[in-house]
C-alpha cells in the first residue's frame, strides 16, 4: 500500500448479505460502504450503528448503454470524492461484468485489489463470458478499461486473489484458480438463526414467504407470471393451511405490478436468509440461491420448490447439482 493510500476499506452492497460476508473478514478494519439503494443502507444502519466510517447511497448501473453513464453534478462530485480516498481493500460480490465497469470508471479499482464475496448458484458452475470480446471491446469504448470482463465468470476469474465464502465445503467442478478463501459459513449460520429469534414477525400466526424471481427481465408475458403466481399461491395455501407473502428479490423489476394486482407483499426486499422469523414455517423457492443457502446455512425452515420457473442461465445444471446436494430440491409444488 502506497503512503498516499486510504487506510479504510471500502465495501459495495448490492445487497445487505453483501455487508454481513464482509464483516465476517476478520481483517476488516475501519472501512465506507456504497449501497445501490436505500432500503439496503437503512438496514445497515440499523444494525451495524457504529460498525462503517460512512455510508453512501449511489446507484452502480449495470449495462453499457450511454444514458446509464450520465449522472447528476452532486453524484459526479461524489463518485470523484470517492476515487481520490485511494481504498486500500474493496469488497465486491461480482468479480467482473458491467458491474465492475461502472466501477473501474469510478473508482479507478483493479480487480486484484478486491476481495469478492461469493453469490449463489452462479458460483456452482464454471460460466464463460457471452461474446467476451465484444464486451471487452464494448467496455473499453465506454470507459476506457481493458479489464471489466473476464474469459471466466465469477470465482473462476484468475485474476481473483481473495475470496469470503460460504460454499467451500462444497465439492463443485472449478477451473485450477489460486486465490486465498475466507470461509464465513459457521458464523453466517449463527448469525441468521440469532435474528430468527429476534426479527418481528411479519404475521402473528404460522405463514409461509413466496420468494419471487427476477424472470420480468428476460420473460416479457408479465401477465402470465402474474396468473403463475396466483394458482401457485392457491396450491400453497391449499397444501400448508397457512397464510403466504409475496417477497421479491432486489432485482425483481414487478414489485410494483404485484402491488397492483393487490399480492400480501413483503415490506422489504433484503435477503430471505436475514429475514427469518419465529413464525415463518415455509419458503417458496425457484432453483435458485435461497434453496442452496438453505442447505449450507441448515436454516430451520421447510422448503417448496417451483420445479418449472426456469433461472435464466443453464438451468438443467444447477437443477442437477441442487438436487445432489440437498432432498429439499425434491420437495417439488405439483
Amino acid at each position: 500500500m502506497s503512503k498516499e493510500s486510504n487506510p479504510r476499506s471500502l465495501i459495495i452492497c448490492l445487497t445487505a448479505l453483501n455487508y454481513v460476508y464482509a464483516k465476517f473478514d476478520p481483517n476488516l478494519d475501519k472501512h465506507d460502504v456504497i449501497c445501490d439503494n436505500d432500503e439496503v443502507a437503512n438496514w445497515i444502519k440499523d444494525n451495524f450503528k457504529g460498525s462503517f466510517e460512512n455510508i453512501y447511497v449511489l446507484k452502480i448501473q449495470n449495462k453499457v448503454f450511454l444514458k446509464n453513464h450520465i449522472i447528476s453534478s452532486s453524484e459526479y462530485s461524489l463518485w470523484s470524492s470517492l476515487r481520490k480516498n485511494k481504498y486500500k481493500k474493496i469488497y465486491l460480490s461480482f468479480s467482473s461484468g458491467w458491474h465492475f465497469n461502472w466501477l473501474e470508471k469510478k473508482l479507478n479499482i483493479k480487480i486484484e485489489d478486491c476481495i469478492i464475496i461469493d453469490d449463489g448458484t452462479a458460483n456452482l458452475l464454471i460460466n464463460k463470458t457471452k461474446n467476451y470480446y465484444f464486451k471487452k471491446f464494448l467496455s473499453i469504448i465506454s470507459s476506457g478499461k481493458f479489464n471489466s470482463f473476464s474469459k471466466y465468470r465469477e470465482f473462476n476469474n484468475k485474476k481473483i486473489n481473495q475470496i469470503i465464502t460460504i460454499y467451500n465445503d462444497i465439492e463443485i467442478e472449478r477451473l485450477d484458480v489460486d486465490y486465498s478463501i475466507v470461509p464465513i459459513k459457521d458464523k453466517l449460520s449463527k448469525y441468521c438463526l440469532s435474528r430468527m429469534k429476534s426479527n418481528k414477525v411479519l404475521l402473528d400466526k404460522p405463514y409461509g414467504i413466496y420468494l419471487t424471481s427476477d424472470r420480468g427481465f428476460y420473460y416479457k408475458n408479465h401477465k402470465k407470471i402474474i396468473k403463475e403466481i396466483e394458482i401457485n399461491l392457491d396450491k400453497l395455501k391449499k397444501k400448508t393451511n397457512i397464510e403466504w407473502i409475496l417477497k421479491t428479490k432486489r432485482t425483481d423489476p414487478l414489485r410494483e405490478l404485484y402491488l397492483e394486482n393487490q399480492f400480501n407483499l413483503a415490506p422489504h426486499t433484503i435477503n430471505q436468509e436475514l429475514m427469518l422469523d419465529k413464525n415463518l414455517i415455509y419458503t417458496c423457492t425457484n432453483f435458485d440461491s435461497f434453496l442452496l443457502n438453505k442447505y449450507v446455512l441448515d436454516l430451520p425452515v421447510n422448503v417448496i420448490v417451483r420445479a418449472n420457473e426456469k433461472t435464466y442461465e443453464k438451468h438443467p445444471q444447477k437443477v442437477d447439482i441442487l438436487k445432489r446436494l440437498t432432498k429439499d430440491a425434491s420437495n417439488i409444488l405439483n
